[in-house]
């Protein structure tokens, strides 16, 4: 018996396709509505029962899978990100864990199994997105180029999505709990005892970087105020 389970690796590239409602907080606007979402396996992590830890990595090679659904997202403009002191690699970092979070969160609050949401950074047209493997995160420009994306386009969308076809309701939920979900990230990140980042806040250290969790808590304060 082994003492741990497997999680698939996604490359998950969101495009808009209509939004239903958007409102303005603050620097950032926040929307929800229908997407299209394209998903590719490339690998699995090996995760340890309770702690959560990665124990390794092993490479898939699968189709990718296109499905129509519905989200929640916001968007967060570049000038406000170049206010923050941190390079533009950490700050992708930085929103990773903070995705991250709020994914878990999220889950929390509908009441639903973490895996009947999913979370994605890019911008609402899908030209492109930020894609983590093993050990690098960059920015790239679509699930099939590869290539590296135009960074003058850098006014990052978090997306949390329903993972169903169709969407089963949840992104008009999380887009009412829009302020609240984002305190809840920012007290959770404040409160969180491990130094740079763990499973039960912005994610595993080696996943999202070790300046992850202080550039998450800095985009929360810059854009709640």
């Amino acid at each position: 018996m082994v003492d741990y389970y497997t999680d698939a690796m996604t490359y998950t590239n969101v495009r808009v396709i209509d939004g239903f409602e958007n409102k303005k907080q603050g620097s950032i606007i926040v929307e929800h509505g229908e997407v299209q979402v394209v998903r590719k396996v490339v690998g699995y992590k090996k995760i340890k029962f309770y702690t959560v830890e990665n124990l390794g990595y092993g490479d898939v090679n699968l189709p990718e899978k296109d499905m129509h659904t519905t989200s929640y997202w916001f968007m967060i403009p570049k000038d406000l990100l170049e206010t923050l002191p941190f390079t533009r690699e950490q700050i992708i970092d930085a929103l990773s864990g903070l995705a991250y979070c709020l994914h878990h969160l999220a889950a929390i609050i509908l009441m639903s199994d973490p895996h009947d949401i999913d979370h994605c950074i890019g911008d609402k047209s899908g030209d492109w997105f930020v894609r983590s493997g093993k050990d690098w995160r960059h920015i790239t420009e679509s699930p099939s180029s590869g290539g590296p994306a135009l960074t003058d386009a850098f006014d990052p969308t978090i997306f949390l999505f329903d993972a169903y076809p169709g969407g089963i309701g949840f992104s008009e939920l999380l887009f009412r709990e829009h302020n609240n979900l984002l305190e809840r990230a920012r007290r959770l990140i404040a409160i969180c005892p491990c130094t740079s980042g763990c499973p039960s806040c912005v994610g595993p250290t080696l996943e999202v970087g070790t300046t992850a969790k202080e550039g998450a808590l800095s985009i929360l304060n810059a854009i709640i105020g």
